[in-house]
């Protein structure tokens, strides 16, 4: 029985990774799509591994479907379900090979959202009498969505009849279990140099996000500030750590702030801030709906959340562009 895991970020790796080993199939291959920072690094890392059977690389997810023309894949495991371009995907791969099962697996707060978070009533309507998706797990060709959580899962969607499957280990006893291949793609023994050489007596993460156009979808400066000056940042006390999202290349920048280190965007905020425990009881986490704070639930952690702005101009300061 021949699997295929597609991933879109590198955190989505580890996710794949802890499926791979519950579902205990070694016939398995991993398609990455090159929509994120440090893609060909992860891709030559993992084709040196032989962790899995073959590795492809991908520039779009519309370019996927040659890998079902023979019908070589039982199983194929994906990020995502939701919207016209998933449902397109994958009503062509059904057409090429029907009794392929496809799985979702979990992917941050939007697994767990309501659907009119993507979209509004009229497009909802739309979608569901198509079978479009408009929430993890209700694409009509959807088999089944892999959750870390399960029963919150089912509080926001109580009426789905998707089979529900738990992973079984949680993200960070993911990440002891990959340790040395986590390093090989981070470069980890470097970031403890660096938190070691700037360490102090507290910690702040500050977490970018990815907006999708100039004119639509951006963070505020004044808002980043206003978090900023909450939490009471300042160079005496404070190591400073800047983490943009991995979609994007420019690194945010703060004015008055050029004490704060900045990490590669590449690496997942999650294993940034279990590095980061090694040393800190307590974080400070500075995001706007970062699903960072999914996974950290169970560890000392202060958030402070600046909002999300949606504006017609670039009036204002946009973060990490």
């Amino acid at each position: 029985m021949q699997n295929l895991f597609l991933i879109t970020k590198p955190n989505q790796l580890f996710i794949s990774l802890s499926i791979l080993n519950q579902i205990q199939r070694t016939s398995s291959d991993l398609l990455i799509i090159d929509n994120f920072q440090s893609s060909n690094h992860l891709k030559s890392i993992l084709f040196k591994e032989k962790i899995w059977n073959n590795v492809y690389f991908k520039k779009s997810k519309i370019k996927i479907i040659q890998y079902f023309i023979r019908g070589a894949y039982s199983n194929f495991y994906t990020d995502s379900d939701v919207g016209f371009l998933n449902f397109l995907i994958f009503c062509m791969i059904k057409i090429l090979n029907p009794k392929i099962k496809i799985f979702v697996y979990e992917e941050g707060v939007g697994t767990y959202s309501n659907e009119r978070l993507f979209y509004d009533h009229f497009k909802i309507w739309v979608f569901r009498q198509i079978g479009i998706g408009t929430n993890f797990g209700n694409c009509k060709f959807t088999s089944g969505i892999y959750l870390f959580n399960v029963e919150k899962y089912q509080n926001f969607h109580p009426t789905s009849t998707v089979s529900l499957h738990e992973i079984k280990s949680d993200l960070f006893s993911i990440y002891t279990k990959y340790n040395d291949l986590i390093d090989k793609i981070y470069s980890i023994k470097e970031l403890h140099v660096l938190i070691q050489k700037h360490r102090k007596k507290k910690c702040t993460v500050i977490l970018g996000t990815y907006y999708y156009s100039e004119n639509q979808y951006y963070l505020t400066y004044q808002s980043l500030i206003k978090a900023i000056n909450d939490c009471g940042v300042n160079e005496e006390e404070h190591l400073v750590l800047i983490k943009n999202h991995p979609h994007k290349v420019n690194m945010i920048s703060i004015d008055n702030m050029n004490y704060a280190v900045n990490v590669s965007s590449s690496i997942p905020a999650e294993i940034l801030i279990w590095i980061l425990y090694n040393y800190y009881d307590v974080i400070n986490v500075i995001h706007s709906g970062s699903s960072v704070l999914l996974y950290i639930s169970n560890y000392s952690f202060i958030e402070y959340d600046y909002d999300v702005c949606f504006s017609e101009s670039l009036a204002e300061k946009p973060i990490g562009y």
